[in-house]
C-alpha cells in the first residue's frame, strides 16, 4: 500500500473502530457487556490515544516507532508467559 507510518497508523485505527463497535452490538445483544470496565478501559484508551498522537505528530515517527515496537514485544512477552508459566 505504500503508507508511512503515520497514515498506516490512521488507517488502522479507522478498521479497529468499525470492528470494536461490531463486537461491542453483537455482545450488547447478548447481555455480555460489563459497562464500568468498557467505560475505564475506553477512558484509558482514549488518553493513550492522545497522548500517541501528540507525540507523533510532535516527535515523528523515528521516535514513536521504537516506541510502538518496543510496546509490542512487551505485550507479546507477557502474553507468552501468562498462558505458559501461569504467571
Amino acid at each position: 500500500m505504500g503508507y508511512d507510518f503515520m497514515r498506516a497508523t490512521g488507517a488502522t485505527k479507522i478498521v479497529n473502530a468499525a470492528s470494536a463497535r461490531a463486537a461491542l452490538g453483537v455482545f450488547m445483544v447478548a447481555g455480555h457487556v460489563h459497562y464500568a470496565a468498557g467505560l475505564t478501559m475506553g477512558g484509558g484508551q482514549v488518553i493513550g490515544a492522545r497522548i500517541g498522537s501528540g507525540l507523533l505528530v510532535k516527535k515523528g515517527a523515528r521516535f514513536v516507532r521504537p516506541v510502538f515496537l518496543t510496546m509490542v514485544v512487551l505485550v507479546m512477552l507477557r502474553l507468552l508467559w501468562v498462558s505458559h508459566a501461569g504467571g
